[in-house]
């Protein structure tokens, strides 16, 4: 073995230690169509997050996401057609098509919208949220084809509420990042309060679709009743105590 070939099975290693490892063993048994729903169930604990903070902002475009989630949900669970969502697995005829997609997202980005932005890490945090808001309508797009197709359970959607995690840690607490992943201390963020609760929830969700059979009761819970948030107002208000904006 030369010394290439030992570092990539000690990343390989590290990785099947982690939590998002754990969720995506677990997340195999899932049909299409459940894997639509877990993607769903977990963009809906960052869009909680986007709307308390966005409440009362010029900013604010909450209504315009939560119609976009709402569609994406209609999607997976009627199989509902939506032209701007199903031209998302299409290859745009004109290269400037995907362009606009990035400039409609870019525009509804609160550090674009507000003026004279200046860097703040909670306004970056919630705008990459908007960012994964309209990346999810890719994943919805093509999943919604392989359920018409196959009931099989192939893809693997990716979720990332773990990886959202890891940016935040790395802009509120870069000395926990740095120690975590370039001195080999993975434990110190795999084992934080934020990334357990979120392990927790999404173990929980797999094993919700894997009993509950009425796709409505699925939605009205996640979509309406939990407004469970990626994190909770104690770690976010740290975050914006370190930078504050006053608009």
């Amino acid at each position: 073995m030369n010394i290439g070939e030992g570092m990539i099975i000690a990343m390989e290693y590290k990785y099947e230690q982690t939590k998002e490892f754990e969720i995506e063993e677990m997340a195999k048994s899932l049909t299409f169509r459940q894997q639509g729903l877990f993607l769903l169930m977990a963009i809906e604990r960052k869009f909680a997050l986007y709307k308390k903070y966005a409440k009362g902002q010029q900013w604010d475009r909450t209504e315009k996401l939560n119609t976009f989630l709402e569609d994406c949900w209609d999607t997976i669970i009627n199989d509902a057609k939506y032209d701007y969502i199903a031209q998302r697995i299409e290859f745009p005829e004109n290269p400037d098509e995907e362009e606009d997609q990035l400039y409609e997202c870019w525009k509804d980005c609160p550090s674009n919208i507000i003026k004279n932005y200046k860097y703040t890490i909670w306004i970056e945090i919630l705008s990459n949220i908007v960012g994964y808001m309209y990346g999810i309508i890719d994943q919805i797009a093509t999943i919604s084809l392989l359920i018409k197709k196959d009931n099989n359970n192939e893809l693997r959607v990716g979720v990332y509420n773990f990886r959202f995690l890891e940016d935040c840690f790395g802009s509120y607490a870069p000395e926990l990042f740095e120690r975590a992943f370039e001195q080999g201390e993975e434990e110190l963020f795999q084992e934080h309060e934020l990334m357990c609760l979120e392990f927790e929830r999404e173990k929980r969700d797999i094993e919700y679709l894997k009993t509950e059979k009425d796709l409505q009761k699925i939605y009205q819970r996640y979509h309406i009743d939990l407004q469970e948030s990626i994190i909770d107002d104690y770690y976010f208000d740290i975050i914006k105590k370190q930078m504050p904006y006053n608009q």
